[in-house]
């Protein structure tokens, strides 16, 4: 369903307001509304198609429209079995849905108006929150409909029981034809049917209903983002290895940078980034309050304490819904779920597990129920992260022998960076490293051709990004959010729309990832807003442009460490970068002579690491002024358990 109105745009939740229901229990995200019930355990229920509607309906309340985060069973399989271990998970499970919703009663029939007109795809989805106990669990019937005068049209209806309805949101689509000047409205009710006692605390929710117009003519918009993928292990950049031969053929027909540079070393801030247009200390999503606040001091904080998406700070997502895009995204890191606030502006933010397969085939299934309305689609996938576990025949593409014959593999990050290791040791890690590229390759390669027998590929316009790169020992680390040496800030970015982005264009030079959320409001004809940090690519990519095109030259700007003591902010442009913690601990490289930042030009060039640093606590010391109560991001246990199975050594951020 959706997080906007019918007119297309998102709701105001200026407060923050959010629900989260969970399948063993529900709990609100700081800052909750007085009337939300805090500490009933609850099983969420979740309905199969949409819903029933009597002859009176009221307004559905605008106070009472709430951001509501589903968590699904994790596992999806009886308690009493072992879980497989995350490479052996092969289901299509989404087990996490945001939408923005409304509270309703079994009966009662909620009215949501409709103001555009002309051909309109609905989409909606309905969900039941009850406590769960002995007995029988009963029925529920539910029907969407529309009215206006002279006409009333049952758009959806079904019976379901609740505990088969409990694994998952039935969503609803549908195409109406609304003539201009036609006062309609979409009428919703959920009743409880049978002789089944109703539990007391036993309520509707209703996800708020998108409707959207049906454009042929407008070009959908595809981001595939891969995370923990660095540039230079794609055939696109120069590698050698043959990782990456759909992609290779994908960014052939578009524009690529060079030398794209990520705002952040790991996952969380550089989504923020992608999301938002700001630089992370600005958007505060995966910030740690304590380490910001101690940069330019000298002493050491570990506090991991991140931060989520300051409340007013207008969305990607938001822009997209408000200028007529149905707006879906599939993710599947747990640092990416609902607690972060990243979510925002999506009609449907799903968190899904496991494999880049199960992410082509949701997206598949996303993409084939939309009805002629332009989509924005947001697609994150995760396997070239730890652990390095590529299928068949992915695990012995590049490597001697499959990971499964290797004893006590995989390692934690924490044994591989203890040392110890052989050097064939660490070579296999790269191996599996690059099969899982190789894999996740071919399976975009899927999501294209499907795209492309639709006659959709064309009329989409493709982007493709990563979070950040990888470390493989170049600065004597492993993994990522520990440093801000190239590996793990040089990631790959490309787009692609044929007849809009220019054809085999590569530019040179270094550019932040801050700049795709306005070169993409751009690109799609949408305003881009003032006051963001990034700036507008588009008219360099434009079709039409001199392949000798480049960038205005800006600085790029790292920040927002996961690791650490300390946190680190790097300054990079074409020839210089500084690595500092803004007090007496400094790196500089001629970027020049030495791409790779293997000699520390820091004592020789003091006078301008001390300029630059300066400037970067100045920065600081302002933004922590404009933002000095940003709310802490809430992770659960279960986003805690899974992120620990990826690595992440005690993952607690509060």
């Amino acid at each position: 369903m959706s997080n906007g109105p019918p007119q297309g745009r998102p709701i105001a939740t200026s407060d923050c307001a959010m629900v989260r229901l969970r399948y063993h229990g529900l709990h609100e995200a700081s800052p909750p509304r007085p009337s939300a019930a805090r500490t009933r355990p609850l099983a969420l229920i979740l309905l199969a198609s949409l819903a029933a509607c009597g002859p009176d309906a009221r307004p559905a309340p605008a106070a009472e429209r709430l951001r509501v985060h589903i968590d699904r069973e994790r596992r999806l399989q009886r308690k009493d079995l072992e879980p497989r271990p995350p490479w052996d998970e092969d289901r299509v499970a989404i087990v996490q849905e945001s939408r923005d919703g409304v509270r309703g009663t079994f009966g009662e029939a909620l009215s949501f108006p409709i103001t555009a007109s002309g051909l309109l795809e609905v989409s909606g989805a309905f969900a039941v929150e009850v406590r769960l106990g002995a007995g029988p669990l009963g029925r529920v019937a539910h029907e969407l409909r529309l009215r206006a005068r002279g006409r009333d049209e049952l758009l959806a209806a079904g019976e379901s029981d609740l505990e088969e309805a409990a694994q998952s949101w039935r969503h609803v689509n549908a195409q109406i034809r609304i003539a201009p000047g036609e006062k309609a409205e979409l009428v919703a009710v959920v009743r409880w049917v049978g002789d089944a006692p109703r539990p007391a605390d036993a309520r509707p929710l209703h996800a708020v209903p998108r409707v959207v117009a049906v454009q042929p003519d407008r070009r959908n918009v595809l981001v595939i983002s891969i995370d923990t993928l660095r540039a230079d292990h794609l055939g696109f950049h120069g590698y050698a290895r043959a990782t990456s031969p759909n992609l290779d053929a994908l960014v052939a027909r578009g524009t690529m940078f060079e030398r794209a540079i990520s705002t952040s070393p790991w996952t969380l801030p550089a989504y923020g980034t992608l999301f938002t247009g700001l630089e992370p200390a600005r958007h505060r999503v995966g910030v740690s309050a304590r380490r910001e606040s101690a940069f330019g001091a000298d002493h050491d904080d570990a506090q991991g304490d991140f931060q989520a998406l300051v409340c007013a700070t207008p969305t990607l997502a938001e822009a997209f819904a408000a200028g007529g895009w149905v707006t879906g995204a599939l993710v599947s890191n747990p640092f990416l779920f609902s607690a972060s606030r990243i979510d925002r502006g999506f009609d449907a933010y799903m968190g899904y597990f496991n494999r880049a397969q199960a992410g082509v085939d949701l997206a598949a299934s996303w993409i084939e129920a939309r009805g002629g309305a332009p989509w924005f689609l947001m697609l994150h996938l995760m396997d070239p992260h730890t652990p390095y576990t590529p299928p068949a025949p992915y695990d012995t593409l590049f490597a001697s022998r499959s990971f499964r014959t290797v004893a006590g593999y995989p390692p934690t990050n924490e044994q591989v960076r203890a040392g110890g290791r052989t050097q064939a040791d660490d070579d296999l890690l790269v191996d599996y490293y690059d099969g899982e590229i190789a894999y996740t390759d071919a399976q975009i390669g899927r999501l294209l051709e499907f795209l492309r027998a639709r006659g959709a590929l064309d009329r989409t316009l493709v982007v493709l990004h990563s979070d950040h790169g990888e470390e493989f020992w170049e600065h004597g680390g492993f993994e990522h959010g520990h440093s801000l040496h190239d590996e793990l800030l040089h990631v790959p970015l490309a787009f692609v729309a044929p007849g809009l982005v220019a054809e085999g264009l590569r530019i040179p030079g270094r550019t932040s990832t801050v700049d795709i959320y306005a070169t993409l409001l751009e690109l799609a004809g949408l305003p881009v807003p003032d006051g963001i940090d990034g700036a507008s690519r588009a008219g360099a990519l434009r079709a039409g442009r001199p392949l000798e095109s480049g960038l205005d030259p800006r600085p790029c700007i790292s920040e927002a460490m996961l690791y650490g003591q300390r946190e680190l902010k790097a300054w990079s442009n074409a020839t210089e970068k500084l690595i500092t913690d803004g007090a007496e601990r400094s790196q500089f490289f001629d970027l020049e002579a030495d791409p790779g930042e293997l000699t520390d030009l820091a004592a020789d060039r003091a006078e301008r690491v001390r300029e630059l640093r300066d400037g970067l606590r100045r920065r600081s010391r302002s933004l922590r002024a404009l933002f000095p109560t940003a709310d802490a991001a809430s992770f659960g246990r279960d986003a805690r358990g899974d992120l620990e199975r990826l690595g992440y050594p005690g993952a607690d951020p509060k």
